[in-house]
Formats: structure tokens, C-alpha cells, sequence
């Protein structure tokens, strides 16, 4: 069975490129839909301005499709980037809390081991003071 890898980089640069010609697609339909308009504004005939009408119609659903489909990706990659930098929150606040966790335990060692020297020095003390 072969197996195939698909990295990150490379998605991303085919959703780039997918945005940019629906970018370029968008473009041109509004060329074509301000034409339009402009041609169907001096016909007089109703019948063949009924026409460029129903193109009129056409182009604006296209471009509507177009800059839906275009708003989807662009917050799709909005929520991905959104998770991608909550994940690395979690990890940072996981790394904080094991470094906090060792600190407290640094604090808890410094605490006995200054205990144990004031014990010391103490019984040093008394013994000095009973010689």
C-alpha cells in the first residue's frame, strides 16, 4: 500500500492560488457586469433588453457564488490560524506550568536545606556556648 504525504506549505499554497483566480474571476465579472449594464441601459427593444437583463442576473449570481466561496476560505483560514495559535498557548502555558512547578520545588529544597543550616548553626551555638 503506498502512502502519500501532503504537506501544510503545499495546501496553502494551492488555497493562495485558488484565492487569487477567484480573485482574478471576480475582476472580470465585475468588468463584464458594469458592460452589461452599460449596454443594457441604451436597448429598446424589450425583448432583447429582457435578455441582457437575464446575463445581467447571471453575472451577479456568478460573482455572488465567487465571493462566497472566497469569504469561506478566507474564514476557514482565519478559524485554522485561530487554532493553530491556541494550540501554541496550551503548549507555552503547559511549559509555564511545569516550570513553575519546578521552582516551587527549588523553593521547597532552598526552604529545608535553610532549615537544616539554621538547625545547625543552633546547635553549633550551643555547643559553643556549653564549652
Amino acid at each position: 500500500m503506498r502512502t502519500y504525504r501532503i504537506s501544510l506549505n503545499k495546501i496553502r499554497l494551492f488555497m493562495l492560488e485558488t484565492q487569487r483566480i477567484r480573485e482574478d474571476l471576480a475582476e472580470q465579472l465585475r468588468k463584464w457586469i458594469t458592460r452589461v449594464e452599460h449596454e443594457t441601459e441604451q436597448i429598446e427593444d424589450p425583448k432583447i433588453r429582457a435578455e441582457w437583463t437575464r446575463l445581467l442576473g447571471f453575472l451577479s449570481q456568478t460573482l455572488n457564488s465567487i465571493m462566497k466561496a472566497y469569504d469561506q476560505v478566507r474564514l476557514d483560514e482565519d478559524i485554522q490560524e485561530a487554532r493553530e495559535i491556541l494550540d501554541e498557548l496550551e503548549r507555552l502555558k503547559e511549559k509555564l506550568d511545569r516550570r513553575e512547578r519546578e521552582l516551587e520545588d527549588w523553593e521547597r529544597r532552598l526552604q529545608a536545606k535553610e532549615a537544616e543550616l539554621t538547625r545547625r548553626e543552633q546547635a553549633l551555638q550551643a555547643k559553643q556556648m556549653s564549652s
